[in-house]
């Protein structure tokens, strides 16, 4: 675009994608007699996407979709952390470079202003792909038990194989006294706690070498990729089932509703969210808001309710 036009750039419906998937139910009977029945119902879904066209501007620092799933997910390749407690950044080649200010090309500006000699196109080779941020699978898996005047339903969610991200639970070259933190950060390296794979803390006196005092510089103000929210430590594959509803009903026999005068009545106890089986979501109330530090998590609830017909 003419950069008379004051920008260089504009948000269109360019993008082509190509969406496949398939969907399975299947429903049975178990038992079903005079007394007691039982019946399932089992889902399982699958999409999968792939981005074909992306038109990406050419200044942005992201990879572009191009050949992914449009929820892809990729991230700056770390391995632990050196003897300072700073991340050891990994290449597309597999060094391992603990250096920053080498591996992001730092320099000292104009005033004192630390920047990156890395082209756009450079920062986008920092990064690597490392999933899909949508599931491989979801499904359900519900049952309905009756007994005489009696019914139990359970019903069941479950999500395979979903890669998520979650938000660091603090900053690398700040605390903020007025906030509240998780205790993870008592997990964060230190001189003393060197067992860890959380990156130290750092000020402006930590360390009095030059190529540190670049390093803070540019983590303070000149840090365009988001470098602590983009490490691969903040990243997991889980899949989880989540026990969505139970609910336990009683229809009381007829002969009891007519000696006080009503035609139906019925009690109901319905219990919502009550248990969540997951794999590797710790510290955190649900893993269907995993990586989403301000957004509630689905609340447990229990009601109890009379259906009442005269």
């Amino acid at each position: 675009m003419p950069l008379e036009n004051g920008f260089t750039s504009a948000k269109i419906n360019w993008a082509k994608i190509t969406n496949t998937g398939y969907g399975l139910i299947l429903q049975s009977q178990n038992i079903k007699n005079k007394q007691f029945q039982w019946s399932t119902v089992f889902t399982l879904s699958k999409n999968s996407n792939v981005v074909n066209r992306e038109e990406v501007d050419r200044n942005s620092i992201r990879p572009s979709l191009e050949g992914y799933p449009i929820n892809a997910l990729f991230v700056i390749k770390t391995d632990g952390l050196d003897a300072n407690g700073l991340p050891i950044f990994v290449d597309k080649e597999g060094n391992k470079i603990s250096d920053p200010v080498t591996y992001f090309k730092l320099f000292k500006g104009y005033g004192g202003a630390v920047g990156s000699s890395l082209s756009a196109k450079e920062m986008q080779n920092l990064f690597t792909y490392v999933g899909n941020k949508s599931p491989k699978f979801t499904g359900g898996f519900n049952n309905t038990f009756r007994y005489k005047n009696l019914s139990l339903n359970v019903n069941t969610y479950f999500t395979i194989q979903q890669m998520v991200q979650r938000r660091p639970p603090y900053n690398f070259v700040s605390i903020d006294r007025g906030r509240n933190y998780s205790r993870e950060i008592f997990q964060v390296w230190t001189p003393e706690n060197t067992n860890t794979h959380l990156p130290r803390i750092v000020g402006a006196t930590t360390d009095s070498s030059p190529d540190y005092a670049l390093f803070y510089g540019w983590l303070r103000r000149g840090n365009h990729l988001n470098l602590m929210s983009n490490m691969d430590i903040w990243t997991k594959k889980i899949s989880y089932l989540r026990i969505s509803n139970i609910g336990l009903g009683y229809s009381f026999p007829e002969q009891v509703t007519k000696k006080i005068g009503m035609t139906s009545l019925r009690l109901n106890i319905e219990g919502r969210n009550l248990l969540v089986f997951s794999t590797d979501y710790t510290g955190y109330f649900d893993p269907e808001t995993y990586g989403f530090d301000y957004t509630q998590p689905i609340a447990k609830s229990v009601s109890i309710g009379l259906n009442a017909s005269f």
